[in-house]
């Protein structure tokens, strides 16, 4: 195992204890402060615990040699950025659900969307096959129409946020499987990865979509976690390959799909990956070279990887991850 790898499971080590013994004491002091709800924090945790993982393989050799208090601090920071990001966007999702049916009504025409009469259940939600057989109309054609009104209202921003938890799930459960095959073990009685909480996770978003339309890809997605012991579970590469599909924005999902192709030694994946990657926010330009020092040692090509990385060093001296990596690969070619 090298340098980087044995640093990658040392922080990953420091991360599961961390998660176990100071991260939920922690979220509940803020949920406490900010009035976040029990339920809509545990979905939460699952994104914070994920962004540490990220950190810890992004920034492993300098998480490992910082102090406790200074790396709890560091940890703690990023995940309450986590949570502010999640609370700010939910904001967002509920005035684009609360305000068409007020404001816009009011100052601009109703949308041009002429449903029939809709029965009702029990529980106050619309039972679309009865209000089919008592309209006439076709099933298809009705759903469709659900979904050109909730398009007008300015509704549609709730799928969109539960696709993007659906893209973390993904990318969460192929990282732990990712994980697993390396054989990190962490020292903690408590294992990390746990793939079987991120598949379960998976089976409650399902329940987020319903059958419409414009939920057919997501839903054709999520099938084998529905429909459990009726599909065979996808490779770790394949979930991400649906992860970057459904979120081509998620940096993380890239990065990992980067780590699966280094895995099978695909390097023009990898290097597809990574240039995606590039494009995202949060991807910072240092994991960017990096990878791409990674990719000319999978095509054989050690020397070139390090004459990159000794450039780019002369070009920003301050990036202490490419000196480190120079160091490191140094010693391995001795």
């Amino acid at each position: 195992m090298s340098r980087t790898d044995s640093d990658r499971t040392a922080a990953l080590e420091l991360l599961t204890q961390f998660q176990h013994q100071i991260l939920p004491g922690a979220l509940r002091r803020v949920a406490t402060w900010k009035s976040i709800p029990h339920r809509l924090l545990q979905e939460w945790l699952d994104d914070v615990v994920q962004e540490l993982a990220v950190d810890c393989l992004q920034h492993a050799n300098v998480i490992v040699r910082l102090p406790e208090r200074q790396r709890h601090a560091r940890w703690m920071r990023r995940a309450e950025a986590v949570i502010y990001h999640l609370r700010r966007h939910l904001s967002k999702l509920a005035t684009s659900v609360d305000e068409p049916a007020v404001a816009s009504w009011r100052h601009e025409p109703q949308p041009d969307v002429h449903l029939p009469a809709l029965v009702a259940l029990s529980n106050g939600r619309p039972n679309v096959l009865a209000s089919i057989r008592q309209s006439g109309q076709a099933r298809r054609h009705l759903r469709q129409q659900l979904d050109d009104l909730a398009a007008q209202l300015g509704w549609d921003g709730q799928l969109e946020f539960w696709q993007a938890r659906v893209v973390e799930a993904l990318t969460g459960l192929a990282a732990d499987l990712l994980l697993e095959q390396h054989g990190i073990v962490p020292v903690s009685a408590l294992p990390l990865p746990a793939p079987e909480r991120r598949r379960a996770r998976l089976r409650r978003l399902g329940e987020r979509f319903p059958v419409q339309p414009s939920t057919r890809v997501i839903r054709s997605v999520l099938r084998p976690w529905i429909r459990r012991n009726k599909h065979r579970e996808l490779g770790a590469r394949s979930l991400l390959e649906q992860a970057v599909a459904l979120g081509p924005a998620s940096g993380a999902a890239w990065l990992w799909l980067f780590e699966a192709c280094c895995q099978e030694r695909d390097a023009p994946g990898a290097m597809r990956a990574i240039w995606q990657a590039r494009r995202c926010q949060g991807v910072c330009r240092a994991t960017v070279v990096l990878a791409r020092a990674r990719v000319f040692e999978l095509r054989g090509r050690f020397g070139t990887g390090i004459k990159l990385l000794r450039r780019v060093r002369r070009r920003w001296p301050r990036e202490h991850s490419i000196g480190a990596a120079i160091a490191i690969a140094t010693n391995d070619a001795r």
